[in-house]
């Protein structure tokens, strides 16, 4: 399978993290996070297009997620995560 147009475009070594993600409406996400090598990142909230009594944000979903770099917390192998 060759990949899509976006997804040449972004470095192989890239993490998509918003991949595979429905936007509450049953289809796939157009808008996508994408991190570097040296990152990790969660989605945490897929915001609706909708408030609740109607009104209309966005033709789209809103993606939240928490990001922070893989090496933010120092190990030390003795003891374990979190050691400083």
């Amino acid at each position: 399978m060759s990949k899509s147009s976006v997804a040449t475009a972004i470095p192989d070594d890239f993490s998509v993290v918003t991949t595979g993600i429905d936007d509450g409406d049953g289809k796939k996400l157009i808008d996508h996070i994408a991190v570097s090598p040296d990152l990790l990142a969660a989605v945490t909230v897929i915001l609706p297009k909708t408030a609740s009594d109607g009104t209309m944000f966005s033709d789209h979903v809103g993606i939240a997620a928490l990001v922070g770099e893989i090496n933010a917390i120092p190990i030390d192998p003795k003891i374990g995560p979190g050691s400083r």
